[in-house]
């Protein structure tokens, strides 16, 4: 027996029914005719654009040094920021959306595992900021000038990737990270982490650099090591 909709029916499956059923416009024949003859016609024709969402895509183009995303009406927000730019600088970024769809965009295409908001505070945006900010600091490498004596070399002499076989000689890797952008989502993220897992520190960087940026970091688990070794 199929099941209907009910009193207990929530919204989103009142939905799906609803989509079961094909609409029917009643018309009459003479206007059914004229109609079809009309998209014949217009088959190929493509409606333009309203001008609402015109506007829209210039502030979006935009957005990077002039972010009026408050003068936009609020029921047309999560439209400007579904055609905004992931790779936004993270500061005007942080500052300026609030908008949840933005952040849970941007957190799914880091491509994470295990992605739940009921462990950052019910929000996109929160867990945005304390995974990336987790990430950052695991991969963070620090240059010679940072770490003369740093025993990372270690890490990498056999990969392959860091040896000139024509040459001979080993090649010093470039960092993935650098202390400019962990800077950045520190500042962008100082009112949205609240909690840090790290699982490995290979920088060993003065952890005082963290709490002096994230003044919400109420919970901080820090486990000196290295991953994916041996």
């Amino acid at each position: 027996m199929q099941a209907g909709i009910g009193a207990s029916t929530t919204e989103v499956a009142s939905a799906d029914e609803v989509r079961r059923f094909k609409g029917r416009t009643l018309a009459r024949r003479s206007d059914e005719d004229a109609m079809a003859r009309a998209g014949r016609r217009g088959h190929h024709a493509r409606s333009p654009e309203p001008l609402s969402t015109l506007c829209l895509r210039v502030m979006a183009e935009c957005f990077a040094t002039r972010p009026l995303i408050n003068r936009v009406p609020s029921h047309q927000v999560t439209q400007l920021t579904s055609m905004l730019d992931l790779n936004l600088d993270i500061e005007v970024a942080a500052a300026n959306i609030y908008d949840e769809n933005y952040w849970r965009r941007k957190a799914l295409a880091e491509n994470w595992k295990h992605l739940e908001i009921a462990h950052h505070g019910l929000t996109w945006k929160q867990l945005y900021f304390e995974k990336k900010i987790q990430q950052l600091l695991e991969d963070f490498i620090p240059d010679e000038e940072l770490a003369p004596e740093s025993k990372l070399d270690d890490i990498y002499e056999d990969d392959e990737d860091d040896f000139d076989g024509e040459h001979g000689e080993s090649k010093r890797r470039e960092p993935s990270v650098s202390e400019e952008v962990i800077l950045a989502h520190l500042r962008a993220g100082q009112d949205y982490v609240f909690q840090l897992n790290i699982s490995q520190l290979l920088s060993h960087i003065d952890v005082h650099v963290l709490f002096r940026h994230l003044s919400n970091l109420s919970r901080f688990c820090l486990t000196y090591g290295v991953r994916h070794v041996g």
